[in-house]
């Protein structure tokens, strides 16, 4: 595969990640080039996350259960309006990358962004939409996942989260999952935890996602389960992990090129 290049000043803006831009140009050497979500990638963007969270366990537990007359379905025309507003405040806050425009989506969860007042305005709509919009038993599951979601990630990671990146959200459209969006996007968050020399965290919906996951460095720090509370939930507990990555050091990366120079001079034996 040919790949392309680009030079700094074509490398992306936004969340601080340009001035990592010798770290983030080794993570922009391939077909698949990454960008800041514009508004235009919208409903790419919530199509994408619509069909590719269809069949995750988490999805599952927080939405559907035996005979709800009423679910919060992302088909619907309100619950799309919600979605959507809440993508309007990702754009207007640079929070969010897409490849191939919004058919792989990242969102990043950085310590050190200053959310502005327009945007916690919308995100407190989108919060009251939402209530309005959930089920009771919705709400029920939904506050189960929130409490032990706080209660696992400060047992895991301490203050952890208040210095270090978190990938908060990844997906890719079913048809073009296999192609290297993703993992082009993950290494935006990997390249910006360690241009800052921090680590980088993640809460997994999925644990299939584990071994995609490992490849970039991230390892399980804990793992809870939802459901066993729940009477109305009669399938297996959804089991939920927290992982994390430590950044890569200064000598780890230089050891890392020599090796990768290595490689290339022996026409690829060591590979």
């Amino acid at each position: 595969m040919q790949h392309s290049r680009h030079t700094p000043e074509q490398i992306p803006q936004g969340l601080g990640v340009g001035k990592d831009v010798e770290t983030l140009h080794l993570a922009t050497q391939q077909s698949v080039v990454p960008r800041p979500m514009r508004y235009r990638d919208i409903p790419t963007v919530y199509d994408t996350t619509r069909r590719a969270s269809i069949d995750d366990p988490l999805n599952r537990f927080l939405k559907y259960y035996p005979e709800s007359t009423r679910r919060f379905d992302m088909r619907s025309p309100a619950q799309k309006a919600v979605m959507y507003l809440s993508f309007v405040s990702e754009v207007r806050e640079r929070v969010s990358w897409t490849a191939n425009r919004g058919e792989s989506y990242l969102r990043i969860g950085d310590p050190l962004h200053e959310t502005g007042i327009l945007t916690k305005l919308i995100e407190r709509v989108v919060g009251f939409l939402m209530g309005l919009l959930l089920t009771s038993e919705q709400k029920t599951r939904r506050a189960e996942w929130a409490r032990k979601l706080e209660e696992a990630t400060r047992a895991a990671l301490g203050d952890g989260p208040t210095r270090m990146v978190e990938l908060t959200s990844v997906a890719t459209a079913p048809e073009r999952q296999g192609h290297g969006y993703a993992s082009t996007l993950v290494r935006i968050v990997t390249a910006l935890a360690d241009g800052r020399g921090v680590g980088s965290w993640l809460v997994s919906s999925n644990v299939a996602n584990r071994g995609f996951y490992a490849t970039f460095g991230y390892t399980v720090a804990r793992t809870f389960d939802l459901g066993g509370e729940d009477p109305t939930w009669t399938l297996p507990p959804v089991p939920i992990d927290i992982m994390v990555r430590e950044p890569v050091g200064v000598g780890e990366k230089q050891k890392a090129h020599s090796l990768a120079e290595a490689q290339g001079s022996l026409g690829g034996v060591l590979l």
